[in-house]
Formats: structure tokens, C-alpha cells, sequence
């Protein structure tokens, strides 16, 4: 594990966040989102962007900014991937029983 962050949903909050990060030093940065044609943006914010379980590989931190209506899809999807001690940050406005 490293000190990679992984963002999970890169729209306005991840971007927000991306380049606030960056800013304090942290330069390992990935993103996956299940939207194509994000290259510019992830660009534009020095993150790299990958498929999920390449994204996970290895990060010791993940940032979750999809959609409400997804936040457990994407847990679902992304649990499998997680490194051994990953942190999971998840910043999506759901109710708290869909995060249970």
C-alpha cells in the first residue's frame, strides 16, 4: 500500500478535491469513473485514470464521489479491489441506511 489516493467518481467535488490535494504535495492520484471522455479533466488535474481494480491497486486511500443513487453499487464494485488497510472516505449524500 502507498500513499496513493483513489477517486471513485471523478465529477466537480473529485476535481475540487484533486487539485487541493495536489497542492499540499500529494502527486499519486487515480481516478476511475464509470463516464467515458474524462481524459481533459483528469489531465488537467494530474490524476491518472485507470479501470477500478488498477486504480485500487495499491492506494491507501479512496475518496467515493459518486452519485447518491450509486454509493452502494459502487462499494459493491470497488470492495474486492481494496488493499489490505485502505482507508475509504465516503463523501456521497446518501442516507446514512443505504451506507450500512
Amino acid at each position: 500500500m502507498t500513499d496513493r489516493l483513489a477517486f471513485i467518481g471523478f465529477g466537480e467535488a473529485a476535481r475540487a478535491f484533486a487539485g487541493s490535494v495536489t497542492r499540499t504535495g500529494l502527486r499519486d492520484l487515480a481516478a476511475f469513473d464509470v463516464k467515458p471522455g474524462l481524459d481533459a479533466a483528469l489531465r488537467d488535474n494530474r490524476v491518472q485514470g485507470g479501470e477500478r481494480a488498477a486504480v485500487l491497486r495499491s492506494a491507501g486511500l479512496v475518496w467515493c464521489l459518486v452519485t447518491a443513487d450509486q454509493a452502494d453499487t459502487a462499494a459493491g464494485q470497488c470492495a474486492a479491489h481494496l488493499e489490505t488497510g485502505a482507508l475509504w472516505f465516503d463523501g456521497n449524500s446518501c442516507a446514512p441506511g443505504t451506507k450500512a
